[in-house]
């Protein structure tokens, strides 16, 4: 593993410790897992009008589609979550994964939502620092190397974005400027 990986990991994990960032932990890890991330996407279509479903669909398109690139690279790529590979770890959430580490499932399905979110209803201001947020726990409990949840957010910004253009795309819209 790379110093610098290692270094930035306990950063996270031990410099940065406070009761605000240990008492919010297990909230944004709840907003980031997959079966939240579904449920909302569900939620969403129910709630939603007609002209606005879309945006559902799209968001539970781009979750499963991303499900499956993480599954496939969890499958290629088997890691160690950093509470299991290496010593002194503050370890705050439970975790059942005690093999697949790389990529963050819970990074990946924040940034789904913040991607398609931010291009259906604007306010990206709301939508990535949330996503930021919840990548940023999971380095911080322990869970994840910061390369996790930069592959998590890659996966989940690039799966979001190409859904959504190729709705657009589809649907007949300009897409580029």
């Amino acid at each position: 593993m790379a110093e610098l990986e290692l270094k930035l990991f306990y950063y996270f994990n031990h410099n940065l410790v406070n009761s605000f960032f240990d008492n919010l932990t297990p909230l944004l890890t709840f907003l980031g897992e997959y079966n939240f991330s579904l449920s909302f996407a569900l939620a969403l279509f129910l709630v939603l009008r007609n002209g606005k479903k879309e945006a559902a669909l799209v968001l539970l398109a781009a979750l499963l589609v991303s499900g499956f690139i993480i599954f496939i690279l969890k499958t290629a790529f088997p890691r160690h979550p950093p509470f299991v590979a290496i010593q002194n770890v503050r370890q705050l959430v439970e975790e059942h994964d005690l093999l697949h580490s790389f990529p963050s499932g819970h990074a990946t399905c924040a940034f789904v939502l913040a991607s398609v979110n931010s291009s259906y209803f604007g306010r990206a201001y709301l939508f990535y620092p949330l996503a930021i947020a919840i990548a940023f726990v999971r380095i911080y409990s322990g869970a994840h190397y910061p390369s996790d949840v930069v592959t998590g957010a890659v996966v989940g910004i690039a799966t979001g974005y190409v859904l959504v253009l190729a709705v657009r795309r589809i649907k007949g819209y300009n897409i580029l400027p």
